[in-house]
């Protein structure tokens, strides 16, 4: 199974997770991973929705494997916090892809995290 498969086969899974009758507000994976770093760098002085943010974050992102976590770290936690976001572009080519080749592994793994996002608020709503 190609990882364009793969994706599309977690999408499905996803939309079959949500309960239809109702609304809750989707989980955004982008979201949290554009943000990364802020709840790294500031993490004292987070209000409390902050805090709630980086702790779904941080748990998702620990269930994920270390390979998974270290390809987002590579572009939403770059190691020198004053370093802009790094492009996609240069992504690809740091890791020997092509820029198509990336975007879809990148997203992938999103949705995998996503998956997790999505069953941690599903096991606090039956709390």
């Amino acid at each position: 199974m190609n990882l364009t498969e793969e994706l599309m086969k977690i999408e499905i899974n996803l939309e079959k997770s949500f309960d239809s009758k109702r609304y809750e507000p989707p989980v955004r994976e982008a979201f949290y991973l554009n943000n990364w770093i802020r709840y790294k760098k500031n993490l004292n002085d987070l209000d409390y929705t902050g805090i709630k943010q980086a702790r779904v974050l941080f748990r998702a992102l620990k269930e994920l494997s270390a390979e998974d976590r270290e390809f987002l770290a590579m572009k939403y936690d770059p190691p020198s916090p004053n370093t802009t976001r790094i492009t996609d572009e240069v992504m690809a080519k740091q890791v020997g892809m092509t820029l198509h080749e990336y975007r879809v592994k990148r997203r992938l793994i999103q949705k995998r995290l996503k998956k997790i996002m999505v069953k941690h608020k599903l096991e606090a709503q039956e709390r």
